[in-house]
């Protein structure tokens, strides 16, 4: 367990560095894409919303979210469940006229319980989300 545990905490930390590049870098966005399934509503939710902003020119304003921890929950055969921590200071997206589009608030350690299947090809991809608080 500690080798999957390990594997996992890797790719969630990389989801996230991904997600946070995904604001500025369109190669970013795709790749955030990737490693999601349309089954994980909210992983959908965040790229919908990184896509709006490369689609209207928004740009995203303060620091961004980074992982606190992640624990390992469940596993069974190529599914595994398990919580991430995740911390950000409160930033925003702002059109190009200054207008606020979208505010996000300050978070300290959000659990989120995720679930995250293997691919054939060896990776991860994120099935399944639910915020705990």
């Amino acid at each position: 367990t500690a080798q999957l545990e390990a594997e996992i905490t890797e790719f969630f930390v990389d989801y996230i560095d991904t997600s946070n590049e995904s604001w500025t870098s369109v190669e970013a966005l795709e790749r955030r894409r990737t490693m999601f399934a349309d089954t994980c509503d909210a992983c959908r939710y965040g790229y919908d919303l990184a896509a709006r902003a490369h689609d209207e020119g928004l740009r995203f304003e303060g620091d961004l979210g980074f992982v606190v921890q992640v624990r390992l929950d469940s596993f069974e055969g190529d599914i595994v469940r398990f919580s991430g921590f995740t911390s950000t200071p409160q930033a925003r997206l702002v059109s190009a006229n200054g207008t606020v589009v979208t505010e996000f608030p300050r978070t300290d350690n959000l659990q989120v319980v995720y679930q995250a299947q293997r691919q054939a090809s060896g990776q991860w991809i994120l099935v399944d989300s639910e915020v705990l608080g």
